[in-house]
C-alpha cells in the first residue's frame, strides 16, 4: 500500500489593490477624456459641467482608501482651471499659505532635549518628544501640479498682479507649461524670478502680448533653460520690444531643445536676426549629433567668430546700436554657405510663426526660406508675411516670391497675399499639395476662381 502525503497548498492570495502606476494612468484617462477649457478662448455651459463632473470624480476618487489618494490628487492638481476669479484668489491664498507643516507647541531647539524644571517641593526631569513627521494626506496638491494657465476666464489676465507672481516664485511647484497670454501689465523685474526659478523644468513657456518685454527675459531665459534641454515651446507673439540680441541668445543656448518658436508682432526682429537664429539653431544641434561639448566650439570655428557674429546685431536702442555693430545679408549669406559645406544635420524646430515683423525685406525673406529649406527641412508649421516692397518702388506685387523654397509642410498661414498673384498662389498649393493638411489666406482680395477650385478639388 503507497501512501502518498500529499500537502494541500494555498493559492497565492491576489492583493485587493490596483497598483499606483495603473490608478495614475486612468485617472490621467479620465481627466483627457474631455477637452480643456483653456483650448477654448469661450466655454460652453455643457463643457464646463463636464469638465466639473470630471474634477468631482477625482475629488469622490480621494476618499476612497490611501491608495487611491495619492494618484487621484496627482490627477486633479496636474493643471487646475479656473472658471472664475475668485477661484484664482483661493488658488493664490494657497500659495501664500506656503507648506502646510503640523504645529507643535514646543520649543525647535528644546526638541528631544533634556530639561529640568525646579519647584519649592522638588525638582522634575522630563523630555520634549519630537514631532511626528507631518501627515501627507491633504499637502500633496502643491508638487503635484504641472502645468498653470491663466487665459480663463477673459478678465484673469488683466488681474494678475506682480505681487501674484512674487508669491508663485516664493513657493514654486514643479510647473512644466506656464501662459502669461495677454498679461499686459508685467515687465521684466516681474518675470524674471519666476523663469528663473522654473528653468529647470520648464518646457513650454507663452507671454503672448506682454507688449512691456524686452531682450532681457528672452536672453535670462534662454541662460538659465539653456544647460537642461528642456525647452520645447516659446511665444513671444505681440512682444515688440523683444528683437535680434534676445532671438540671437536664444538660438544660440536652447537651439538644441527648441521645437516651436512665434515671433510674429515682434516688429523688432529683422531678417538677418532671424537667419542667425535659424542656423545657429542648426549649428546647436549639429555640436550634439558630434558628440562635441557645449562649451566648446566645433572644430575649424575660430574662438572668436561667433562672439563677433553676436556683436554684429543690430540693438533697439541707442545704446545697443553703440555697443553692436550692423549685420548685413551679405555676411549672414556667407555663414550660411559656410554652414551647408558641412554634413547635413537638420535642426529640430517643427514650428515657426514670423508674420507681422515689420523689418523682414523681399530680399532677407528669400534667405530665411533658403536656410528653412537647407537646415530645417523637417518644418512642419509655417506661419509667414509677406514682405512690403521698398519704399519708392512702383510694383507693389511680389513677382519674384520663391515659391519652390518652402519645404514640405503640413500647416501654412500666409499673410498679406494681397502681393501675391493668383498663379503664384497656385504654383505654391500645387507644389505642397502632397504634404499640406491645412492652409489659411489672410488678406487676399485679387485671388482668382481658379485657386478656389484648385482648393476645393484637391
Amino acid at each position: 500500500m503507497i501512501n502518498l502525503n500529499l500537502q494541500q497548498t494555498t493559492p497565492a492570495r491576489k492583493s485587493p489593490h490596483l497598483p499606483p502606476e495603473l490608478l495614475s494612468k486612468v485617472f490621467a484617462y479620465l481627466l483627457d477624456s474631455s477637452p480643456s477649457l483653456t483650448e477654448y478662448t469661450s466655454t460652453s455651459p455643457h463643457l464646463v459641467s463636464q469638465r466639473a463632473q470630471i474634477r468631482n470624480t477625482l475629488y469622490s476618487a480621494c476618499l476612497v482608501s490611501k491608495s487611491w489618494y495619492f494618484p487621484a490628487v496627482e490627477a486633479l492638481w496636474h493643471s487646475p482651471e479656473f472658471l472664475r476669479i475668485e477661484d484664482y484668489v483661493l488658488f493664490l491664498k494657497r500659495f501664500g499659505e506656503g507648506s502646510v507643516e503640523q504645529e507643535d507647541g514646543t520649543d525647535k531647539e528644546a526638541k528631544g532635549k533634556k530639561v529640568q524644571t525646579r519647584t519649592s517641593k522638588s525638582t522634575k526631569t522630563f523630555y520634549h518628544r519630537k514631532p511626528n513627521p507631518p501627515n501627507p494626506i491633504g499637502t500633496t496638491g502643491h508638487p503635484s501640479i504641472r502645468r498653470l494657465n491663466f487665459t480663463l476666464p477673459p478678465l484673469l489676465p488683466s488681474y494678475i498682479s506682480p505681487p501674484h507672481l512674487s508669491t508663485l516664485s516664493s513657493h514654486p511647484p514643479p510647473l512644466t507649461h506656464l501662459s502669461l497670454a495677454n498679461c499686459r501689465t508685467l515687465t521684466d523685474t516681474d518675470i524674471l524670478p519666476i523663469v528663473t526659478i522654473l528653468a529647470p523644468r520648464l518646457t513650454s513657456l507663452d507671454l503672448t502680448n506682454c507688449w512691456q518685454l524686452t531682450n532681457l527675459p528672452v536672453q535670462v531665459l534662454s541662460h538659465f533653460c539653456g544647460p537642461w534641454k528642456r525647452l520645447k515651446r516659446l511665444s513671444l507673439n505681440g512682444c515688440g520690444f523683444i528683437g535680434d540680441a534676445g532671438l540671437v541668445k536664444l538660438g544660440i543656448d536652447c537651439g538644441k531643445s527648441l521645437e516651436s518658436l512665434d515671433v510674429s508682432g515682434c516688429w523688432r526682429v529683422s531678417d538677418a536676426g532671424l537667419v542667425k537664429f535659424l542656423w545657429s539653431c542648426e549649428k546647436a544641434v549639429r555640436k550634439r549629433g558630434m558628440g562635441g561639448d557645449d562649451d566648446e566650439e566645433m572644430e575649424g570655428d575660430d574662438d572668436n567668430s561667433w562672439e563677433d557674429d553676436v556683436n554684429d546685431v543690430q540693438g533697439d536702442s541707442p545704446a545697443e546700436k553703440a555697443r553692436y555693430r550692423p549685420v548685413s545679408i551679405s555676411h549672414v549669406r556667407g555663414r550660411v554657405a559656410e554652414v551647408g559645406r558641412l554634413e547635413p544635420l537638420k535642426g529640430r524646430l517643427r514650428e515657426l510663426r514670423f508674420n507681422g515683423c515689420r523689418k523682414i525685406t523681399r530680399q532677407g525673406f528669400e534667405y530665411i526660406l533658403y536656410t528653412i529649406r537647407t537646415h530645417h527641412s523637417n518644418l512642419q508649421t509655417l506661419s509667414l508675411s509677406i514682405p512690403v516692397a521698398a519704399k519708392g518702388s512702383h510694383n507693389t506685387s511680389y513677382t519674384t516670391f520663391p515659391t519652390t523654397l518652402l519645404p514640405s509642410l503640413k500647416t501654412l498661414h500666409l499673410h498679406r497675399a494681397k502681393y501675391l498673384k493668383s498663379s503664384q498662389l497656385l504654383t505654391l498649393i500645387s507644389h505642397l499639395s502632397k504634404t499640406l493638411e491645412n492652409i489659411a489666406i489672410h488678406d487676399a482680395h485679387d485671388i482668382g476662381q481658379d485657386v478656389w477650385v484648385y482648393l476645393i478639388s484637391e
